[in-house]
């Protein structure tokens, strides 16, 4: 469903008009289908009417013919008479009298009950022993006569049916006679079916599938009918129907539509025969037209379909486009939709929307702008307030120093030269004394030392005397090799002094840095290194110690910890940067980079 769901709205829309067209005229077609099939169903209704119809000729034919034979029999009052001037009368009386379009009389003979032929008129025929002596006995014994299958007829044509009359009364021998009458059939039968030579052909076939009488130029009389295979169904059970009989494949116009009906008085088999063609042209013309009507209606509704949908679905995209423009932050684009209905509306309203998100995106920008001036002037006054605060620290460590430098260092190292005076003044005196006075000059000679390297601590003179690379290397000897821990130091500095801010924020980074590996690191190696490169001073000191897990930065903060915030706020203070980077067991970088064009004071 989700697939489903991604396609286009058109595609839908047209997927779902198709399917609803194809049910629609899906059902349609099988209405029509039903309406094609009874039509159908009709004309086989007709042609098997109209077969009837010519076999209840051929079977009124017959009768008239028996009728007429079952007259003249009893007319012929034959004791005393010549049989075959009987036989001759009968003849002529049949042939002028029993015509038929579908036969006519080709023979009649005399028999008596054991099938002796004891006349027959024309004397070429007499030979043969048709019917046999069981018909004749049916006929007398039914009183009544038997139409027969002919197996009698002149050279050159086929016999058709046989009727068998008995006489009465009967001879004066005591002997019962039976009249046959022997018929071939009529070759082209141009009046006997309607549309003979246009529409349709007929044939009589016997029982067992032999042509006896047709008016088809395809058929032959005496062979077997090309519809055999259609009439065998039937002929065995003496049954009629109706079926369209298939041609050889590739032979088109060949099929036909064949309708057969058996005669009830005798072993024969009407056939009417029709063009396939011309028998279903009015159900295979409605079937083609309501396909073709079908298919032009479904491509017009799915192309007024597809129109509409498209006046719907352009405007769609253009608000697709238009949203999704809104979306991505662009609002100077006016929202172009060529659509006067709701969509319209719509389009209107995404437009009015869309001037009301650029006011307030403009005004928010302009707060944006105002807050960012404020924040801006604000840290530019807590920088320079730091940086007061800094510099102010530096002038009060200067002090400091001066102050330790010129009052308690002299006074410790008066104290300590006093000490040894006395001791040198008192000779020989007490031991004890002279040891008192020993350790008295010789805390005071620490005094003096620890004074001083406080002194140097707060505000080296070597630093304003001699320089960053001076001061650096005299902090990391002060406080590491003492320790035994290997310092090697890296510097490729110009001759020319460094700014002032730049010395001191970079030598009280390397000094915090120092002061942590001598407190915290325990580092045996440690590395300084100092460049400028361009108008950049780079500085990077490493040690070899136990490191340390980097806390996460919070909102303000750009690196944790009391020390290393002083370290980030004074490289700050000269637009610089400065990283670190440690991992526990694994030592510690720092690493900073400061600009040599810093203007500010320190």
């Amino acid at each position: 469903m989700s697939k489903w769901n991604h396609l286009g709205l058109q595609t839908r829309i047209m997927a779902y008009a198709t399917v609803g067209l194809l049910a629609l005229f899906g059902g349609l077609g099988l209405l029509d289908a039903q309406s094609i099939r009874d039509t159908t169903d009709q004309v086989f209704r007709e042609r098997m009417a109209l077969a009837r119809s010519l076999a209840r000729d051929v079977e009124q034919d017959l009768d008239f013919l028996a009728s007429d034979l079952r007259m003249g029999a009893r007319g012929l009052n034959l004791p005393g008479k010549d049989l075959n001037r009987a036989a001759d009368n009968l003849y002529q009386l049949l042939k002028l009298h029993a015509a038929s379009q579908f036969f006519h009389v080709s023979f009649v003979g005399i028999k008596d009950e054991q099938g002796n032929l004891l006349a027959g008129v024309p004397e070429a025929l007499r030979e043969g022993s048709h019917p046999d002596p069981a018909e004749i006995q049916s006929a007398m014994a039914q009183n009544r006569p038997l139409i027969l299958r002919s197996q009698r007829a002149p050279e050159g044509t086929t016999p058709f049916a046989s009727v068998v009359a008995p006489l009465t009364p009967t001879t004066e021998g005591g002997r019962r006679l039976a009249v046959v009458a022997d018929t071939v059939g009529v070759v082209g039968l141009p009046a006997a079916v309607p549309g003979w030579g246009t529409e349709y052909s007929m044939e009589i076939v016997t029982a067992d599938d032999w042509t006896v009488i047709t008016t088809s130029r395809s058929e032959q009389i005496g062979n077997k009918s090309s519809h055999y295979s259609v009439l065998q169904r039937y002929t065995g059970k003496g049954l009629g129907g109706v079926e369209v009989h298939r041609g050889p494949k590739g032979a088109p116009g060949t099929d036909h539509l064949v309708a057969m009906t058996p005669l009830p008085s005798g072993p024969f088999y009407v056939v009417l025969e029709q063009p396939a063609s011309l028998a279903l042209a009015v159900p295979q013309r409605r079937q083609n037209e309501m396909l073709a009507m079908s298919l032009a209606a479904m491509f017009l509704m799915l192309g007024a379909v597809w129109y509409t949908t498209r006046q719907v679905v352009r405007p769609v995209k253009q608000l697709q486009a238009a949203a999704r423009a809104i979306a991505e932050g662009s609002l100077d684009k006016p929202v172009q939709v060529a659509a006067q209905d709701e969509l319209g509306d719509l389009a209107k309203d995404i437009q009015t929307m869309q001037q009301q998100l650029k006011k307030s995106r403009d005004k928010i920008e302009q707060a944006k702008l105002e807050l960012e001036l404020k924040v801006e002037e604000r840290t530019h006054r807590l920088q320079e307030t730091v940086g007061k605060i800094i510099t102010a620290q530096e002038e009060e460590r200067r002090r400091l120093a001066r102050e330790l430098h010129d009052e308690q260092s002299q006074a410790l190292g008066a104290l300590a030269v006093s000490l040894e005076r006395i001791s040198r003044l008192l000779g020989p005196a007490s031991p004890q004394v002279q040891a008192e006075m020993l350790q008295a000059r010789d805390t005071a000679r620490a005094l003096l030392n620890e004074t001083r390297r406080l002194i140097y601590d707060l505000r080296p003179s070597v630093l304003d005397d001699m320089g960053l690379e001076a001061a650096i290397r005299w902090c990391a000897d002060t406080h590491l090799q003492r320790h035994g821990v290997q310092v090697t130091i890296q510097s490729s500095l110009p001759p020319a002094r460094l700014p002032a801010p730049i010395e001191v924020a970079l030598f009280r980074v390397a000094q915090e840095a120092i002061v942590n590996v001598e407190r915290h690191s325990g580092a045996q190696h440690v590395g300084i290194v100092v460049e400028q490169q361009d108008s950049v001073l780079h500085m990077r000191v490493w040690d070899d110690g136990r490191g340390f897990v980097l806390p996460r930065t919070g909102p303000g903060k750009d690196m944790p910890g009391v020390g290393l915030e002083g370290m980030q706020e004074r490289v700050r203070l000269v637009a610089g940067k400065m990283e670190v980077q440690s991992e526990p067991g694994k030592g510690t970088t720092i690493k900073v980079e400061a600009p040599l064009d810093y203007g500010g004071a320190t």
